[in-house]
């Protein structure tokens, strides 16, 4: 926590169900930690960092060495900058019109705000919702695997379904148990599913949820994918059948004539056997390679003598070769005295 990057991107063209039309980063410089604030006007945002500091101190037991932010009037003001002067807080600005100095905050705004798309697209949610988006993908990148895996069991599906539960002191009983709705985000402070319900724009938080990641919609095109694979041809393989023949409309007590067919026990058509023809393989076998053969021989004839007098006798194919070693080494012992003889 010694030296915290922040930016402020906004307004927003399309505001949130709460009002807010910026989005606020708080990066720490060590562990890339990010917080997201949602605020109204920039004349919230001393009040917001106000609030982040005196949450460091709780929490951690200390403040921010330094803040790093861009050269915008809402850093700058007279409010924020009283308040650094009197926490002690370092406050480190850019040159105006350099981003590139407060790059770790910008880089972050893009990130988020580019993941907050792709979330908002898949799940099928209006853009007023770019709030839930923002702080969700905040969340999942804060709890991205560094080095030890943290617990992503409550990590769900942005936008699934889920079926949130009524407190049975609010529902009689013949009322529904659970109330249907999309999740679009996590309370960090209570550890619970945020809610919305599409048709109202109303959002709770709640902990009972059932989350249906695997929807209708996603099993329907996994059936058309299916669907588009050719099948085989299956013409000419089972016999034409016979059908019923109708009686002629003159003899009302004729008897119903049915030409045989080739049916089961069961009433069910037998297709006939297919037997597929062995296949035979059509590759030349070329034998055994030359080189191998002659890497046998000549390893088999290497052989190396089990004892001396094998390797000094007459028929020894190569006596010179290992005597020749055995008398330098000799030689060497009896120069460095390595025994001597006794009686």
């Amino acid at each position: 926590m010694d030296l915290v990057h922040s930016d402020l991107c906004g307004p927003m063209p399309t505001p949130t169900p709460s009002g807010d039309r910026y989005m606020l980063t708080l990066i720490d410089d060590h562990s890339r930690f990010t917080m997201v604030r949602l605020i109204k006007s920039k004349g919230e945002l001393a009040r917001v960092i106000k609030a982040y500091v005196a949450r460091m101190k709780n929490r951690f037991g200390r403040k921010p060495i330094a803040f790093r932010t861009d050269n915008g009037k809402e850093y700058v003001g007279q409010e924020l900058k009283s308040y650094f002067e009197d926490e002690g807080i370092e406050h480190q600005t850019t040159v105006s019109y350099t981003a590139q100095q407060n790059g770790l905050a910008e880089r972050k705004n893009r990130s988020l705000t580019e993941i907050a798309k792709c979330m908002l697209l898949d799940a099928g949610l209006q853009n007023r919702f770019w709030g839930e988006a923002v702080r969700t993908a905040a969340y999942l990148q804060n709890h991205l695997p560094s080095r030890s895996v943290a617990d992503l069991s409550r990590i769900r599906v942005f936008g699934a379904k889920v079926f949130s539960l009524v407190p049975s002191q609010k529902r009689q009983n013949w009322d529904d148990k659970a109330v249907e709705g999309v999740l679009i985000g996590y309370d960090d402070a209570t550890k619970r599913c945020q809610i919305l319900d599409p048709k109202t724009g109303r959002t709770w938080i709640n902990r009972s949820v059932r989350v249906m990641e695997t929807t209708q919609q996603d099993q329907n095109e996994a059936t058309k994918d299916q669907e588009g694979v050719p099948e085989k041809e299956t013409k000419g393989l089972l016999p034409e059948t016979w059908t019923q023949l109708k009686p002629h409309r003159s003899s009302k007590n004729a008897p119903v004539i049915r030409e045989k067919q080739n049916l089961s026990e069961e009433g069910k058509l037998t297709p006939p056997e297919i037997k597929a023809p062995i296949r035979r393989s059509e590759r030349i076998n070329k034998g055994v390679p030359l080189r191998r053969t002659c890497y046998r021989v000549e390893a088999e004839s290497n052989k190396e003598p089990k004892s001396w007098d094998e390797m000094i006798s007459p028929l020894a194919v190569e006596k010179n070769r290992w005597s020749t070693p055995a008398e330098e080494e000799m030689k060497s012992l009896k120069n460095y005295k390595v025994w001597e003889l006794v009686e």
